[in-house]
This record gives structure tokens, C-alpha cells and sequence, in this order.
């Protein structure tokens, strides 16, 4: 499920903070025009990602959260935050 989430995105991010051996992003299948981090504990936000997040639109989601699209809505379920401009937000 982390992998596929990360992977639904337009720009796939494969970080650090997330257990990767190294960073990568890459193109992925582009179904969300936003980037998946999995496994988010918001006391434990890396550097990296914040960085990351001046490039890309983020949502961090802790486990056991999810987010279910359909047509132009986004629902959130669970704990999730949007990282974004270097800032973090519960959503």
C-alpha cells in the first residue's frame, strides 16, 4: 500500500526519512497531482522532506490513514498532513 500510493502520484518520492537507501524521484503513473510520504510521524518531519516540499505538493500520511479520491475531491482519513513550502498542516 506505500508503495502504491507513493507511485499513483505525478512525481514519485522515494526519500530518506521514508527508510530508501537514497533519494529518488521519478515520474510516476500521474493519477494525483500531489507526491505520497507513507509512515509520517509529524514529530519526526525530516529536513529532507521539507526541502522536497518547496518543489512538490506533499501529503504526509501516518499509518493506519488514507486518502480516497474521486473526481475533484480529497478526503482524508486518519492523520495526515500537507507539507508544502517548507510548512506543515493537518488536514
Amino acid at each position: 500500500m506505500s508503495a502504491g500510493a507513493i507511485n499513483l502520484a505525478k512525481m514519485s518520492l522515494c526519500t530518506l526519512a521514508c527508510g530508501y537507501i537514497k533519494q529518488e524521484i521519478y515520474n510516476g503513473i500521474g493519477c494525483v497531482d500531489f507526491s505520497v510520504e507513507p509512515h509520517v510521524v509529524k514529530s519526526k518531519i525530516s529536513n529532507e522532506l521539507l526541502e522536497l516540499s518547496h518543489k512538490y505538493l506533499i501529503y504526509g500520511l501516518c499509518d493506519n490513514s488514507i486518502i480516497i479520491v474521486t473526481d475533484n475531491n480529497i478526503e482524508f482519513i486518519g492523520e495526515a498532513y500537507r507539507i508544502q513550502f517548507g510548512s506543515i498542516q493537518r488536514v
